[in-house]
């Protein structure tokens, strides 16, 4: 009988894309699928104590901005690059994919034993699963270079 059903379900095509449904086929990520991104538009106090190592080690954490928190690169005197935090490979497992500065600050990593990838600090992936550049906010300099305008529209 049960035979029977399953010969029904593969001549009316139903049996294999029922069962890539039910074992995961279509998860709620896939490897580089696109970043869930909500447009914002926050102003940053470069010279504020909480932003001092900006000036020291070039480079810092800001959580509460975009999906995972953002790392903040500083070029120059007046250039800065702002990216997401979030990995772009998996991009939507929660579980992991918070990409980190590697403590030598040459480049950006997600440090998930899964993923593994490495992003030069233009953001593109240099080494792991990731294929995608890390995602890039805009800036804009305000206040005489006091003050970094981050934004996503």
């Amino acid at each position: 009988m049960i035979m029977k059903k399953i010969s029904d379900f593969l001549k009316a095509g139903i049996l294999i894309p029922a069962l890539f449904l039910l074992l995961g086929g279509c998860g709620p990520s896939t490897p580089d699928s696109p970043l869930p991104l909500r447009p914002f538009d926050t102003q940053v106090n470069l010279f504020s104590p909480k932003y001092s190592e900006l000036h020291t080690k070039k480079w810092v954490y800001v959580s509460g901005i975009g999906l995972k928190g953002v790392i903040i690169r500083k070029i120059s005197e007046f250039e800065y690059r702002v990216f997401e935090r979030n990995c772009t490979y998996l991009p939507n497992d929660d579980s992991c994919n918070k990409v980190n500065v590697d403590p030598s600050g040459l480049f950006m990593y997600d440090p998930c034993g899964e993923c593994g990838s490495r992003f030069e600090w233009t953001g593109r992936p240099t080494q792991g699963q990731a294929s995608q550049y890390l995602f890039r906010y805009s800036t804009e300099l305000l206040n005489n270079g006091k003050v970094l305008r981050i934004f996503y529209n």
